[in-house]
């Protein structure tokens, strides 16, 4: 998919695709991931205290930086692969899924 993009775009950009049809491109060195880390930061917050739900490949720098990465059922393989929990799809209430068995059971058996 990035094969075809000029490299003045991918030398300069963060390019990620987020649908089958869509790609994002934004500044270089800001992605979901450095958005909650600033936040974080700002807040006081660590990362093993930071739950991120994602579905996407833009969604990956956010996944990994939180204590605890989780894909919705139907989200993209790749970030299914670096999740460390996936839950119910998004037609089955996967947040409100996953938050409560996090309240619940701190995660243990999801």
């Amino acid at each position: 998919f990035f094969n075809n993009m000029p490299e003045e775009i991918t030398a300069n950009f963060y390019a990620v695709k987020t649908s089958p049809y869509q790609i994002e491109i934004m500044n270089k060195g800001t992605n979901k991931g450095v958005a909650v880390a600033k936040l974080a930061s700002y807040l006081d917050i660590g990362p093993e205290n930071i739950m991120a739900i994602g579905n996407e490949l833009n969604d990956i720098p956010m996944i990994e930086y939180a204590g605890i990465g989780v894909a919705m059922e139907n989200a993209n393989e790749e970030l299914k692969k670096r999740a460390d929990f996936i839950t119910r799809s998004n037609r089955h209430s996967g947040v409100s899924y996953v938050i409560n068995r996090l309240i619940e059971n701190n995660l243990e058996k999801i």
